[in-house]
This record gives C-alpha cells, structure tokens and sequence, in this order.
C-alpha cells in the first residue's frame, strides 16, 4: 500500500470513529434528557412534590392550552404555582407518552415534544401534546417550561 491509499485509509477510519462517538455522545444526551420528563412522570405517579419540584427551574412557566372555548382555554403559572397545586386530590394520576416524543438538543438548550394521554384512576381522562423547553444549568437538565394541550375526544385507549 503506498503513503497516500494508507493516509486516505487512516483519514476513513477517523472519521468513522468520529461520527460513531458523535452519535453515541448525541443519544447520551437525548437520553438525559428524556431522564427528566420521565422522573417528572414518575413524580405525578407517586405525587411527590419535591420530586417533581427538582426537575423544574420555579421561575420557569407552565401552560395548559385546553381544546374548550372560552376564559378556561389557555392557563398559565409559575412552574412553582402549578408544582403546587398538582397533587390536590386522591386520585391515583398518571401520565405516559403515547410515542417515543421528538427531542432536539443543541448546546445546554432541548426540546421534548410529543403526545401524552393521562390518566385518572387508570382512566383515560385527557390527551393531548407536550412541549417541554429545558436548559442545562450547572450540568443538570432542568425544565423551563412546560406547554401541554388538553383533549378529551379522540384520546388513545390506554397505551
């Protein structure tokens, strides 16, 4: 093999391992993540407010956007003030992606979208799409805000 098939050969072969650790590194991330939605799941689950609390930065915004007309289809509050009046009731909660959602990751900002049904004790109560805005601080994913629509119609039987 001559310098110049061995050079070109050695080139190849970092830049397959380049782009296989950039993937590697991209999934790491997509996966952390996700980490956090699913421990927010897992608060709702076990309504367990500095679980959930952990996860979001307070000063953040949540939005619900609920399919009804009128003054009660758009609410909003500090990520503090909806934590805190998330677990007023008995009823067993739980919320699930109905897919594997979208995220999108660039630097310290992601994205998480994509469908959720959620459930009242073990009914389907709503559906709908979450879009979830998280920014790494100190090298922990947190979210900054968290947008859902509300759907009762149509919602998937339980997934």
């Amino acid at each position: 093999m001559r310098l110049g098939q061995l050079l070109a050969a050695l080139w190849i072969a970092t830049a397959a391992c380049q782009a296989h650790s950039d993937t590697e590194m991209k999934d790491a991330e997509h996966a952390a993540v996700l980490a956090v939605t699913t421990a927010v799941f897992d608060a709702i689950r076990a309504k367990e407010t500095n679980a959930m609390q952990a996860q979001f930065l307070a000063e953040g915004a949540s939005t619900r956007v609920a399919a009804s007309a009128g003054a009660d289809a758009l609410t909003r509050a500090t990520n503090a003030a909806f934590i805190a009046r998330s677990f007023g009731t008995d009823a067993s909660l739980e919320e699930r992606w109905t897919e594997t959602p979208t995220v999108l990751v660039d630097g310290d900002l992601a994205l998480v979208w994509g469908h959720y049904v959620f459930l009242l004790n073990d009914e389907v109560s709503h559906c709908g799409t979450n879009h979830v805005d998280l920014v790494r601080v100190e090298g922990a994913w947190k979210v900054t805000n968290w947008t859902w629509s509300v759907e009762t119609a149509g919602c998937p039987e339980t997934p």
